[in-house]
């Protein structure tokens, strides 16, 4: 159900929150709710995303140097409801941005 949907983000929200470095070797770095009072989504879409920033520790290449991996990745949290109208979405946006653009000037050509 959404009720449970939305309990298991909240959940995940809280869990996110309480990790740092020190303790699980992650953290959030930025919160961005897009169900955040005055903050409209398009086509009645929302979301949360998390960017959250990992140190997953020493990577020994090759030649025996040793490099650290650290990354930051975004972490989005989409009620079932609104994947749909995301995926519905996707199209629009990418016309939106111009991503045809290229093979619609191939074909004229």
């Amino acid at each position: 159900t959404t009720e449970e949907q939305v309990h298991g983000c909240m959940k995940l929200l809280e869990e996110f929150g309480s990790c740092t470095v020190e303790k699980d070797q992650m953290c959030v770095v930025r919160r961005k709710s897009g169900f955040a009072p005055g903050v409209g989504g398009a086509g009645g879409y929302a979301d949360v995303k998390l960017l959250v920033y990992a140190d997953l520790g020493v990577h020994k290449a090759f030649d025996g140097t040793e490099l650290p991996l650290r990354i930051v990745g975004e972490v989005q949290l989409i009620l079932e409801g609104y994947m749909k109208v995301k995926n519905k979405m996707h199209l629009v946006y990418e016309v939106h941005r111009g991503s045809f653009d290229r093979d619609a000037k191939a074909i004229q050509e």
